[in-house]
């Protein structure tokens, strides 16, 4: 029996080293770089490192020169300033680390849904997948967003089996996470929403749904007031967690958009 027991074990630890092998290895030749501890003011890296370094210091507003970005990613970040310094191996470390639990986590899908063939293929093409290695490997917020979203649609599945109290608040406050990281994942609420009606609370009574209900919505809801506080305060008016969809379409649509950065006046002109 423990044997038994210990075999799924096994498999998730090796599929999980071997992930993490991959990932290691693109490390180390990423660290031969001469650039790979520095970031330049005209990418995007630069302000999620500005605004993690200065909550690091003590900014509990994590300000940086450009804050349209939702500032989830830079807390995150900055707490690993915060604990190590600003230390790349520890960052990119640990983003490897979550892109190799992701990667078992979607074989855990896989074979859930599907079967263990499904969820080979869907680790393989994970942990393999050099697009999102690389990402990983850079202090962007896409890597940590894929991850959030891995861990959401595995804890939504673990919800249908085990609709306790306590997984409705870890599923709400998982969701939250992801919702924070950036709005356009928003889109993916109302199919929460329809899923957990149709799937998680089918056989319960009307009383159970309500109740259930509360457990899940409102955790989801109040957890989103300390970021939407600091997008305030920050901002000196409402934002819902990230303005920087606009500009970024705007300045992507602009004839004369020289590649990189942001040009407020081509904005100017733009509306007029």
């Amino acid at each position: 029996m423990m044997q038994y027991k210990l075999r799924p074990l096994m498999l998730l630890s090796g599929l999980f080293l071997i992930a993490l092998v991959v990932r290691v290895a693109y490390l180390i030749e990423l660290s031969q770089i001469p650039y790979f501890d520095i970031v330049l003011p005209v990418y995007d890296h630069f302000n999620f490192d500005q605004g993690a370094l200065n909550f690091a210091a003590g900014d509990g507003l994590a300000r940086s020169p450009n804050n349209s970005y939702s500032p989830l990613y830079k807390y995150f970040l900055g707490s690993l300033y915060y604990l190590f310094g600003r230390n790349f191996y520890v960052v990119y470390g640990i983003q490897f680390t979550l892109g190799a639990l992701g990667a078992v986590l979607l074989f855990l899908i896989g074979k859930k849904l599907f079967d263990v063939r499904v969820g080979l293929l869907a680790f393989a093409g994970f942990a393999f997948f050099s697009t999102e290695i690389i990402y990983e490997g850079i202090i962007l917020r896409a890597a940590f967003i894929t991850f959030l979203a891995i861990l959401s649609f595995y804890v939504l599945i673990r919800l249908r089996e085990s609709p306790t109290p306590l997984m409705l608040v870890i599923c709400a406050l998982t969701l939250s996470l992801f919702f924070q990281s950036r709005p356009n994942t928003f889109l993916c609420l109302p199919f929460v929403i329809y899923y957990v009606h149709a799937y998680v609370f089918k056989s319960l009574s009307s009383r159970e749904k309500t109740k259930g209900w509360g457990l899940f919505l409102i955790p989801l809801l109040l957890s989103f007031f300390p970021l939407l506080i600091q997008c305030y305060l920050v901002h000196g008016k409402f934002v819902f967690f990230d303005s920087s969809g606009p500009t970024a379409f705007l300045a992507g649509n602009f004839i004369d958009y020289p590649g990189v950065g942001f040009d407020s006046n081509l904005l100017i002109q733009f509306q007029k």
